[in-house]
């Protein structure tokens, strides 16, 4: 073998275990991005926990709460999660005593646990009140536009009122535009704050006047607070705008 040969050989053998440990430090972690529960609530309630997460392959996801103090455990819910995405656990606890706790939550490989733990631990306090429950605002488990109600055919140079119900998981924004449904160009834009469950009626005056004549579509989305993504579908309600008589 000449020299030139076994350099050749050396350097391969001292690359190949460089490569993978670049390719290893480079590829994405599995991490739990967002985790969310209720701050305070009743004795009587249920601890509802909000997760989002970012996996490469199927993990198990934990979700642990504890007494503050002596740190015993007080209810563990796993689950396998298949995919990236959000995801609702409650945490049912008989006789839950007024108190401080902690929640926590990790991801791991299939059928492992703590001592086998992906990245770090996501943490959030909670404290359980002395008393049943407690007023909050209101929230639902999923965002969504529940309702549209606006006139299928509008003439008139009157008042028409755009009706929109909705319901938040938490505060949210309102998106509503006007667009031409033949060609789709947009005429205009608004946005609400929503802080939660509700409803926003959005009277219109003189639209005949305003647009042209022609078939339109309202598209409504909530998104979320930095408005710059959605967090439901596009919804739309159509109509057509004719002249006044």
């Amino acid at each position: 073998m000449s020299y030139l040969n076994v350099q050749t050989i050396l350097k391969l053998i001292f690359l190949f275990p460089m490569l993978w440990l670049a390719s290893a430090i480079a590829a994405p972690s599995d991490v739990i991005t967002s985790l969310k529960v209720d701050p305070e609530i009743g004795y009587e309630q249920t601890p509802v926990v909000r997760l989002s997460v970012e996996i490469e392959t199927q993990r198990d996801l934990h979700v642990v709460m504890q007494r503050s103090g002596d740190w015993k455990t007080i209810k563990k819910v796993t689950q396998r999660v298949k995919k990236s995405g959000n995801y609702t656990l409650k945490l049912p606890v008989e006789n839950l005593q007024p108190g401080e706790y902690r929640v926590d939550a990790y991801l791991s490989p299939r059928r492992k646990g703590f001592k086998d733990k992906i990245g770090q631990v996501s943490r959030v306090p909670l404290k359980v009140l002395d008393k049943p429950t407690i007023e909050k605002e209101k929230f639902a488990a999923e965002d969504k536009v529940l309702n549209v109600t606006f006139p299928k055919q509008v003439t008139s140079n009157g008042v028409v009122d755009l009706d929109i119900k909705f319901q938040v998981v938490q505060a949210r924004v309102l998106q509503i535009r006007l667009l031409d449904s033949d060609s789709w160009e947009e005429f205009g834009e608004l946005t609400y704050p929503v802080p939660h469950n509700g409803n926003i009626s959005i009277p219109l005056e003189n639209m005949s006047e305003q647009f042209p004549t022609g078939n339109y579509a309202w598209v409504i989305s909530l998104l979320d607070n930095e408005q710059d993504k959605q967090v439901m579908a596009k919804l739309g309600k159509h109509f057509t705008l004719s002249a006044n008589q």
